[in-house]
Protein backbone atom coordinates (compact mmCIF):
# COMPACT_ATOMS: atom_id res chain seq x y z
CA UNK A 1 0.00 0.00 0.00
CA UNK A 2 2.24 3.85 -1.10
CA UNK A 3 -0.21 5.84 1.69
CA UNK A 4 0.50 9.50 1.64
CA UNK A 5 -0.36 12.03 4.22
CA UNK A 6 -1.51 15.55 3.47
CA UNK A 7 0.00 17.77 5.97
CA UNK A 8 -1.69 21.22 5.10
CA UNK A 9 -0.80 24.46 6.42
CA UNK A 10 -3.30 26.49 8.13
CA UNK A 11 -4.44 30.26 7.73
CA UNK A 12 -6.03 32.78 10.19
CA UNK A 13 -9.07 30.45 9.87
CA UNK A 14 -8.07 28.42 12.03
CA UNK A 15 -6.91 31.19 15.04
CA UNK A 16 -9.57 30.01 17.72
CA UNK A 17 -8.16 33.26 20.12
CA UNK A 18 -8.57 35.64 17.52
CA UNK A 19 -10.80 37.66 19.71
CA UNK A 20 -12.23 39.62 16.62
CA UNK A 21 -15.52 39.02 14.20
CA UNK A 22 -15.03 37.35 10.78
CA UNK A 23 -17.24 38.15 7.81
CA UNK A 24 -19.02 35.68 5.37
CA UNK A 25 -16.82 36.46 2.32
CA UNK A 26 -13.79 36.82 4.37
CA UNK A 27 -13.99 33.25 5.89
CA UNK A 28 -15.18 32.27 2.12
CA UNK A 29 -11.77 33.76 1.07
CA UNK A 30 -9.93 31.76 3.90
CA UNK A 31 -12.07 28.23 3.37
CA UNK A 32 -11.23 27.99 -0.37
CA UNK A 33 -7.93 28.89 -0.02
CA UNK A 34 -6.90 26.01 2.12
CA UNK A 35 -9.52 23.72 -0.15
CA UNK A 36 -6.98 24.88 -2.77
CA UNK A 37 -4.14 24.03 -0.95
CA UNK A 38 -5.36 20.61 -0.02
CA UNK A 39 -6.00 19.96 -4.07
CA UNK A 40 -2.65 21.11 -4.50
CA UNK A 41 -0.69 18.80 -2.38
CA UNK A 42 -3.71 15.90 -3.38
CA UNK A 43 -2.52 16.42 -6.90
CA UNK A 44 1.43 15.79 -6.06
CA UNK A 45 0.72 12.98 -3.83
CA UNK A 46 -1.62 11.23 -6.84
CA UNK A 47 1.74 10.66 -9.10
CA UNK A 48 3.63 8.74 -6.21
CA UNK A 49 0.81 7.24 -3.66
CA UNK A 50 -2.42 5.15 -4.14
CA UNK A 51 -4.04 5.80 -1.39
CA UNK A 52 -4.21 9.61 -0.02
CA UNK A 53 -5.20 10.92 3.43
CA UNK A 54 -6.67 14.61 4.06
CA UNK A 55 -5.93 16.52 8.07
CA UNK A 56 -9.25 17.12 9.43
CA UNK A 57 -11.69 19.19 7.82
CA UNK A 58 -10.55 20.98 5.11
CA UNK A 59 -13.32 22.84 4.69
CA UNK A 60 -13.43 24.30 8.01
CA UNK A 61 -15.73 27.29 8.03
CA UNK A 62 -14.17 29.12 11.05
CA UNK A 63 -14.51 29.11 15.00
CA UNK A 64 -18.15 29.82 15.41
CA UNK A 65 -17.80 32.25 18.29
CA UNK A 66 -16.06 34.32 16.01
CA UNK A 67 -18.52 34.16 13.14
CA UNK A 68 -21.36 37.07 12.31
CA UNK A 69 -23.19 34.19 10.60
CA UNK A 70 -24.35 30.80 11.04
CA UNK A 71 -21.31 28.43 9.73
CA UNK A 72 -23.65 25.76 8.44
CA UNK A 73 -24.98 28.66 6.02
CA UNK A 74 -21.17 28.65 4.25
CA UNK A 75 -21.13 24.82 4.54
CA UNK A 76 -24.40 23.85 3.07
CA UNK A 77 -23.79 26.67 -0.22
CA UNK A 78 -20.53 24.55 -0.57
CA UNK A 79 -20.40 21.31 0.13
CA UNK A 80 -22.18 19.25 -2.99
CA UNK A 81 -19.38 21.28 -4.93
CA UNK A 82 -16.87 19.86 -2.38
CA UNK A 83 -17.95 16.39 -2.35
CA UNK A 84 -18.43 16.02 -6.41
CA UNK A 85 -14.63 17.65 -7.00
CA UNK A 86 -13.13 15.08 -4.14
CA UNK A 87 -15.12 12.20 -6.15
CA UNK A 88 -14.47 13.28 -9.79
CA UNK A 89 -10.50 13.57 -8.59
CA UNK A 90 -10.25 9.56 -7.27
CA UNK A 91 -11.71 8.97 -10.32
CA UNK A 92 -9.79 10.36 -12.47
CA UNK A 93 -6.54 9.70 -10.96
CA UNK A 94 -7.38 6.07 -10.05
CA UNK A 95 -6.45 6.33 -6.02
CA UNK A 96 -8.32 5.97 -3.11
CA UNK A 97 -8.87 8.94 -0.74
CA UNK A 98 -10.00 9.71 2.48
CA UNK A 99 -11.06 13.43 2.71
CA UNK A 100 -11.45 14.97 6.28
CA UNK A 101 -14.76 17.37 6.19
CA UNK A 102 -17.20 19.17 7.74
CA UNK A 103 -20.60 18.01 6.68
CA UNK A 104 -23.90 20.24 7.16
CA UNK A 105 -27.01 17.84 7.30
CA UNK A 106 -30.73 19.14 6.36
CA UNK A 107 -31.75 19.72 9.92
CA UNK A 108 -28.98 22.52 10.13
CA UNK A 109 -26.51 20.58 12.19
CA UNK A 110 -22.82 19.83 11.22
CA UNK A 111 -20.74 16.74 11.57
CA UNK A 112 -17.01 16.38 11.66
CA UNK A 113 -17.19 13.54 9.16
CA UNK A 114 -14.04 11.38 7.38
CA UNK A 115 -15.25 10.29 3.48
CA UNK A 116 -13.71 7.57 2.20
CA UNK A 117 -13.44 7.91 -1.66
CA UNK A 118 -12.46 4.61 -3.88
CA UNK A 119 -10.68 4.84 -7.31
CA UNK A 120 -13.95 4.42 -8.73
CA UNK A 121 -14.97 7.88 -7.02
CA UNK A 122 -17.77 6.12 -5.15
CA UNK A 123 -18.15 6.89 -1.10
CA UNK A 124 -18.12 3.85 0.53
CA UNK A 125 -18.23 5.25 3.62
CA UNK A 126 -18.99 8.50 5.80
CA UNK A 127 -17.31 8.49 9.12
CA UNK A 128 -18.82 10.87 11.40
CA UNK A 129 -16.32 11.81 14.99
CA UNK A 130 -17.44 10.12 18.01
CA UNK A 131 -15.68 11.94 20.52
CA UNK A 132 -16.16 15.97 20.32
CA UNK A 133 -13.34 18.11 21.77
CA UNK A 134 -13.60 21.65 23.05
CA UNK A 135 -16.23 23.93 21.41
CA UNK A 136 -16.98 21.56 19.26
CA UNK A 137 -20.07 19.68 21.28
CA UNK A 138 -21.76 22.83 21.13
CA UNK A 139 -21.49 23.37 17.71
CA UNK A 140 -21.30 19.84 16.16
CA UNK A 141 -23.60 16.74 16.52
CA UNK A 142 -21.07 13.34 17.41
CA UNK A 143 -21.10 10.46 15.69
CA UNK A 144 -22.26 6.58 16.86
CA UNK A 145 -20.64 4.06 14.79
CA UNK A 146 -17.30 3.23 14.61
CA UNK A 147 -15.59 3.68 11.20
CA UNK A 148 -14.25 -0.09 9.17
CA UNK A 149 -14.01 -1.01 5.75
CA UNK A 150 -12.51 -3.27 3.52
CA UNK A 151 -10.53 -2.48 0.69
CA UNK A 152 -7.77 -4.14 -1.88
CA UNK A 153 -5.04 -3.11 0.94
CA UNK A 154 -6.67 -4.87 4.00
CA UNK A 155 -9.11 -3.73 6.43
CA UNK A 156 -8.61 -0.24 7.18
CA UNK A 157 -10.23 1.87 10.30
CA UNK A 158 -10.85 5.14 11.05
CA UNK A 159 -10.66 7.74 13.59
CA UNK A 160 -10.79 11.61 13.60
CA UNK A 161 -8.42 13.96 16.15
CA UNK A 162 -9.81 13.50 19.45
CA UNK A 163 -11.34 9.97 19.30
CA UNK A 164 -7.40 8.78 19.05
CA UNK A 165 -7.13 9.73 22.55
CA UNK A 166 -9.56 6.93 23.69
CA UNK A 167 -7.74 3.67 23.26
CA UNK A 168 -11.28 1.78 23.43
CA UNK A 169 -11.70 3.07 19.81
CA UNK A 170 -8.52 1.62 17.96
CA UNK A 171 -9.22 -1.76 20.34
CA UNK A 172 -12.93 -2.08 19.26
CA UNK A 173 -11.43 -1.33 15.13
CA UNK A 174 -8.89 -3.96 15.90
CA UNK A 175 -10.77 -6.20 17.02
CA UNK A 176 -12.77 -5.79 14.15
CA UNK A 177 -10.08 -6.87 11.61
CA UNK A 178 -8.14 -3.56 11.10
CA UNK A 179 -4.63 -3.22 10.05
CA UNK A 180 -4.29 0.33 10.01
CA UNK A 181 -5.97 2.89 11.81
CA UNK A 182 -6.12 6.73 9.74
CA UNK A 183 -6.77 9.50 11.59
CA UNK A 184 -6.97 13.12 10.26
CA UNK A 185 -6.52 15.67 12.75
CA UNK A 186 -5.10 18.97 14.13
CA UNK A 187 -3.94 17.58 17.38
CA UNK A 188 -1.61 14.71 16.51
CA UNK A 189 0.22 13.90 19.74
CA UNK A 190 2.59 10.76 19.00
CA UNK A 191 2.72 9.58 22.60
CA UNK A 192 -0.98 7.75 22.07
CA UNK A 193 -0.57 6.93 18.36
CA UNK A 194 3.08 5.00 19.35
CA UNK A 195 0.40 3.64 22.19
CA UNK A 196 -2.58 2.88 19.98
CA UNK A 197 -0.57 0.49 17.55
CA UNK A 198 1.48 -0.97 20.56
CA UNK A 199 -1.52 -2.40 22.49
CA UNK A 200 -3.15 -3.68 19.36
CA UNK A 201 -0.34 -4.45 17.20
CA UNK A 202 -1.93 -2.16 14.17
CA UNK A 203 -0.38 0.16 11.95
CA UNK A 204 -1.52 3.69 12.90
CA UNK A 205 -1.38 7.44 10.95
CA UNK A 206 -2.35 10.39 11.46
CA UNK A 207 -2.35 13.20 9.36
CA UNK A 208 -1.61 16.77 10.73
CA UNK A 209 -2.04 20.12 10.30
CA UNK A 210 0.76 22.88 11.10
CA UNK A 211 -0.61 25.52 12.96
CA UNK A 212 -1.25 28.99 11.15
CA UNK A 213 1.05 31.32 13.89
CA UNK A 214 4.08 28.51 14.19
CA UNK A 215 5.40 24.86 13.65
CA UNK A 216 3.99 21.76 15.69
CA UNK A 217 5.13 21.75 19.08
CA UNK A 218 4.88 21.10 22.67
CA UNK A 219 3.33 17.38 22.87
CA UNK A 220 1.89 17.92 19.23
CA UNK A 221 3.86 15.69 16.63
CA UNK A 222 4.04 16.11 12.79
CA UNK A 223 1.86 13.64 10.45
CA UNK A 224 3.35 10.62 10.94
CA UNK A 225 2.91 6.48 10.48
CA UNK A 226 3.34 4.08 13.31
CA UNK A 227 3.90 0.37 12.69
CA UNK A 228 2.31 -2.27 15.33
CA UNK A 229 5.69 -2.22 17.47
CA UNK A 230 5.12 1.00 17.97
CA UNK A 231 7.86 2.12 16.17
CA UNK A 232 7.81 5.00 13.79
CA UNK A 233 7.99 4.22 10.15
CA UNK A 234 8.22 7.81 9.04
CA UNK A 235 7.28 11.54 10.36
CA UNK A 236 6.71 14.84 8.38
CA UNK A 237 8.15 17.99 9.28
CA UNK A 238 7.02 20.54 11.96
CA UNK A 239 7.29 23.56 10.34
CA UNK A 240 5.46 23.74 6.82
CA UNK A 241 3.02 22.15 4.11
CA UNK A 242 3.96 18.43 3.03
CA UNK A 243 3.26 15.06 1.82
CA UNK A 244 4.37 12.07 4.17
CA UNK A 245 4.99 9.01 1.91
CA UNK A 246 5.60 5.12 3.17
CA UNK A 247 4.45 2.03 1.83
CA UNK A 248 3.22 -0.78 4.32
CA UNK A 249 1.89 -4.02 3.95
CA UNK A 250 -1.74 -4.45 5.50
CA UNK A 251 -1.64 -8.47 4.73
CA UNK A 252 1.70 -8.77 6.66
CA UNK A 253 0.99 -11.01 9.91
CA UNK A 254 2.23 -9.65 13.43
CA UNK A 255 2.60 -11.99 16.39
CA UNK A 256 2.29 -9.00 18.48
CA UNK A 257 -1.06 -8.32 17.60
CA UNK A 258 -1.59 -12.06 17.54
CA UNK A 259 -0.79 -12.28 21.33
CA UNK A 260 -2.94 -8.86 22.01
CA UNK A 261 -6.34 -10.67 20.46
CA UNK A 262 -5.86 -14.21 21.87
CA UNK A 263 -4.96 -13.30 25.83
CA UNK A 264 -7.62 -11.14 26.26
CA UNK A 265 -10.12 -11.74 28.57
CA UNK A 266 -12.86 -9.98 28.38
CA UNK A 267 -15.22 -12.03 30.66
CA UNK A 268 -13.53 -9.60 33.27
CA UNK A 269 -13.89 -6.21 31.10
CA UNK A 270 -17.30 -5.31 32.64
CA UNK A 271 -15.96 -2.37 34.39
CA UNK A 272 -14.80 -0.40 31.43
CA UNK A 273 -18.58 0.16 30.97
CA UNK A 274 -19.02 1.97 33.80
CA UNK A 275 -20.75 -2.07 35.39
CA UNK A 276 -18.92 -2.86 38.70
Amino acid sequence: MKLALLQEKQNRLYDFFCGETLRFDEVHALQNQMIEQNFFLMEEASTNAEFLVTSEAINFPGPPEWLDFSPWELLVGEYDVLNRRLSQFAADKGIWLAAGVYRPLPDRTMRNSLLIINRQGETILTYDKIHLAGSEKKNLIPGNTFGCFDSEFGKIGLCICWDMQFPEVCRILALGGAALVICPTWGWEAIYANARAYENGIHVAGAMAVPFNGPIQGLRTPSSIIDPEGGILAMAGAESAEILYCDIDLHREWDIHRIRMEDRRPELYQPIRGVI
